[in-house]
């Protein structure tokens, strides 16, 4: 019997670690796809992180600078969304923004 209550006590404890790890029905990950991209030059171009805002992202996607202010309230809210407490993770690589057929993209 003893064994038995070890095992679901192990059960137990890895079910609510797992549970803390996820989302409660809440949305943490954020895109650029309702952003706009478009631009006439280089600097109308910013980079922004994408991806799951409670986790380590270096993944970048690029917006007109006039959407980032709305990017940046957009991610602060899914922020709220986090479960456990946001990782503070090392700086992403820089990287270079162009405007290439009037679309922000990354610099070759």
């Amino acid at each position: 019997m003893l064994k038995i209550s070890k095992w679901l006590l192990f059960a137990f404890i890895t079910s609510l670690s797992l549970y803390a790890c996820v989302p409660i029905g809440t949305d943490t990950v954020i895109t650029t796809k309702d952003y706009d991209k478009s631009c006439t030059k280089d600097e109308d171009c910013v980079a922004v992180i994408v991806g799951d805002v409670c986790g380590c992202s270096c993944t970048m996607e690029f917006i007109n600078t006039n959407a980032l202010a709305s990017f940046s309230d957009a991610r602060n809210a899914k922020l709220q969304n986090c479960v456990n407490e946001v990782l503070h993770c090392a700086p992403c690589q820089e990287v270079k923004t162009v405007c290439s057929d009037k679309v922000c993209v990354q610099a070759p």
